[in-house]
This record gives C-alpha cells, structure tokens and sequence, in this order.
C-alpha cells in the first residue's frame, strides 16, 4: 500500500513538488498571483487568453505563459550581446551541468538571413534555455524556464 501512495505521489505531483522558481514566479501561480507581484510602474498586458506580458520603462520584458490558468512557462529578455549570452550559459553549466541540447544555424527571412544559437538544459521538472538570434535589423537574446503541461509539449 505504501508503495503504491509513493508511486501515486511520484506521477501526479511532480509539478507541484518540481518546477521553477524565476525571481519570485513559481510553476503552477495562478495568473492573479503573477499580475500582483508587479508594481504600478511595469505595464502588463494580456497578450492572448494564456499569455501575460511585463514591460519595463528600459526595455526589458517578461513573457508568462500559462496552462488551465496556471503559470507554466516564462521567457525574459535580456541585452543580446555574445558578453550576456557567455554569462547566462556559464550559470546555467554551473547549475544544471553541461546542456542535453546546442542549436546553432541561419535561415532565411525575407528581409535578410537569421542566425540563431540555443542552449537548453533540464533539471527535475524543469527545462531551461538560453537563446540567442542575430536579426537583419538587430539582435535578440533571451532565457526560458518551461515546466511540463497539458496544453503544449516542453521544450519548445
């Protein structure tokens, strides 16, 4: 019987037990708990019935996804230079250990060539990401920290 409770807790709960934890923003908050842990100053702004986006007065941005209203997935942007992008995977090894997956390649797009460079890990019931795309008119880097859903299949 013992075995079979831990068996049961082990499949169902995980989410709940394992997940991220990104300044305060924990998988499965609800997207009123996410709403309020910002102030006045940042605007946020509901992209899609399951999408949240902050915006700061510098720039910056976070991007909240949720599944059934609850948070499963978080994308935050920051300064695109190769300095920023060599930190954050520097952290990451440092945390998760070595990435299970490196992308690196262009495409086309009508208005020039994309160059683009990921990096993802996992640890419990977590995925994370650091990706990187050299723009025809710019640059763009961010992180990503994706928990396992019922509404989209991780990693994306």
């Amino acid at each position: 019987m013992k075995t079979v409770l831990i068996a049961f807790v082990l499949i169902f709960i995980p989410q709940i037990v394992f997940g991220f934890d990104v300044n305060g923003f924990i998988t499965n908050m609800s997207k009123s708990e996410v709403k309020r842990k910002f102030s006045p100053s940042v605007r946020v702004s509901e992209h899609e019935k399951e999408t949240l986006v902050a915006q700061w007065q510098d720039g910056s941005y976070m991007s909240f996804n949720f599944c059934e209203d609850l948070l499963v997935s978080i994308q935050h942007g920051h300064p695109a230079n190769l300095r920023n992008y060599t930190l954050l995977v520097a952290e990451f090894n440092g945390k998760y250990g070595q990435p299970f997956s490196i992308n690196a390649g262009s495409r086309s797009h009508p208005n020039g060539q994309i160059h683009e460079l990921g990096a993802w890990w996992s640890d419990n019931n977590e995925y994370i990401s650091v990706y990187y795309m050299g723009l025809p008119d710019g640059e763009s880097m961010s992180t990503s920290h994706q928990a396992p859903n019922k509404c989209f299949k991780v990693p994306r």
